[in-house]
């Protein structure tokens, strides 16, 4: 009779036991999982903020300074596509969130807003008070936040 834990049945269950390990995550961003990458063209850029903060002036500027059109075509053509999404927005359809290009504004006032609990989250609160005491705007720059290849400012 030959024993079963021979050299050959080890190996085949220590591949077995890796490999069903290694099956945790179900849903992508969670940790072990592997990340999207990011979909939309270069001259996409996804505008994410409370809807209360993003109309009038702020909204104003964000397009006047992002949808400058380009300066040897004949026609009008602006530099950027702009997409507004709200943070619920984010939360409903995970597709968007693999998108190239964010701008994510914030008020940081506003500490019932999901988008300032989101920077704090990410930059942490220790360097954003420092950052916002040397000025009244503070602008960080991340990479690959919810996809690969992505931007987000």
């Amino acid at each position: 009779m030959r024993p079963f834990l021979n050299i050959s049945n080890l190996i085949l269950l220590s591949i077995t036991i890796i490999l069903l390990s290694s099956c945790g995550a179900k849903q992508p961003g969670e940790k072990g999982y592997p990340k999207r990458t990011a979909l939309s063209s270069v001259n996409v850029l996804s505008v994410v903020s409370d809807k209360q903060d993003f109309t009038g002036n702020l909204s104003d500027s964000v397009l006047y300074h992002l949808e400058v059109p380009f300066q040897i075509l004949p026609q009008y053509e602006p530099t950027c596509d702009i997409l507004y999404f709200s943070f619920a927005d984010l939360q409903k359809e995970p597709v968007r969130r693999t998108l190239r290009s964010y701008v994510v504004l914030g008020v940081m006032e506003n500490k019932e807003s999901k988008i300032t609990q989101m920077i704090k989250s990410d930059i942490g609160s220790e360097k954003l008070r420092t950052k916002l005491e040397e000025k009244d705007i503070a602008i960080f720059i991340g990479k690959d936040k919810w996809a690969r290849n992505q931007t987000v400012i």
